[in-house]
């Protein structure tokens, strides 16, 4: 009895300790004035400003409740009643995680004397940073904070090889994209994304920095290397700014889930892909199930990547032809174009070649579900 009360108390307290590996603070840095949208005819805060109908500010709280915050920092400037107003309102909404929303209204001379402000309320821990403005695919942002909760390094750096920056901040790394420099015209492989996680060691670099009489947050990056703070690049596939009016439409193109596109998945017909193994046929050639769960993952992949957190789909219906045989070792692929969105539904159109020959085509529908609530129909909770 003893052992089994002392491997539960052993359970529990790594589980604990699991638990506070986690990160779960998050910060938005939301005091820029955003004059350049005001000058371009954009009459909301830029925290305020919509891409597909949610504010951007908005849609970063929800993205960080996605990903487990418990507590949320902001500061914005005190030339903006709007948005003190909105964020105030967040505070007492369900949007507002389990230990709320923190809120400092202070106009600062740049974005890293705004971050030196939230330092001293935020206390210690692993926290993750960001600028209000940063457009990014949720599930990136969401492995990219799971990478970092499971981090021993000091830092980790969202980071993209897609370059829409005015003045970029290259990101120099070594082979095991440990960041070696920040630069400012050094051409590099990748420039920083303007998220930031770091932990409480990062807290006495930038109390330096601003005793200095320094700026920047580039200039904080860059103070972070000098002082031998170990900091690791996490590479997204792309992220925006919205510095402009035309980036909106940029972001609104990037976010959103539009008919017409597509992906294509492939596979190399194995032994367990041919029908006599499956089942489905007593012949060593490409199983017709195996070529429709093909369609299937292509057409799931096709959308994923603008499902929001929590989010995905399931399969409804698919039918398909089978027009052409296929052999063991044959490389087949798959293609997925999105003909339809009707609310939750989502209608394909797929079709299966091999080496450039047709060998099936179908039509499948798909549903955006969200994901514990789907589960929890067939495994309820005890």
């Amino acid at each position: 009895m003893q052992d089994v009360c002392g491997l539960f108390k052993h359970k529990c307290i790594k589980m604990e300790q699991e638990k506070s590996k986690r990160c779960t603070k998050f910060a938005i840095l939301a005091a820029g004035e955003g004059s350049r949208l005001a000058q371009e005819g954009v009459e909301l805060p830029k925290p305020l400003v919509k891409i597909n109908g949610e504010a951007m500010i908005d849609r970063l709280i929800r993205i960080f409740n996605g990903c487990g915050a418990e507590e949320i920092f902001i500061i914005t400037n005190n030339l903006t009643p709007l948005t003190q107003n909105h964020l105030r309102d967040l505070q007492n909404s369900a949007l507002a995680p389990k230990n709320g929303i923190k809120l400092i209204v202070k106009t600062t001379p740049s974005s890293m004397h705004s971050f030196y402000e939230l330092r001293q309320i935020m206390g210690d821990g692993k926290f993750c940073l960001t600028t209000v403005d940063t457009i990014f695919r949720e599930a990136e942002f969401k492995e990219y904070i799971d990478a970092w909760s499971s981090s021993g390094d000091d830092g980790m750096m969202a980071v993209t090889d897609y370059i829409d920056d005015e003045k970029p901040l290259y990101i120099g790394t070594d082979s095991n994209l440990g960041i070696t420099g920040f630069y400012d015209t050094e051409a590099q492989k990748y420039i920083s994304g303007g998220i930031y996680c770091l932990s409480e060691t990062s807290f006495p670099v930038i109390d330096k920095c601003i005793s200095e009489g320094q700026s920047r947050m580039r200039n904080f990056q860059r103070q972070l290397v000098k002082d031998g703070l170990r900091l690791k690049a996490y590479h997204f596939s792309k992220i925006l700014d919205v510095d402009h009016a035309s980036d909106i439409e940029k972001a609104e193109e990037f976010t959103a889930m539009k008919e017409g596109i597509s992906y294509t998945s492939k596979v190399t017909v194995s032994d367990s892909l041919l029908a006599q193994a499956m089942g489905s046929g007593d012949m060593p050639v490409f199983a017709t199930p195996a070529m429709m769960a093909l369609m299937e993952n292509a057409a799931m992949n096709c959308v994923a990547p603008y499902m929001q957190i929590g989010m995905t789909t399931v399969g409804g219906h698919i039918e398909s032809s089978h027009l052409a045989p296929s052999p063991l070792n044959a490389e087949i692929t798959a293609t997925a174009t999105l003909t339809k969105i009707d609310g939750k539904k989502l209608f394909f159109d797929i079709k299966a070649e091999m080496d450039g020959k047709l060998i099936g085509e179908g039509k499948h529908l798909r549903f955006i579900v969200p994901r514990e609530k789907f589960l929890s129909k067939i495994y309820p909770e005890k």
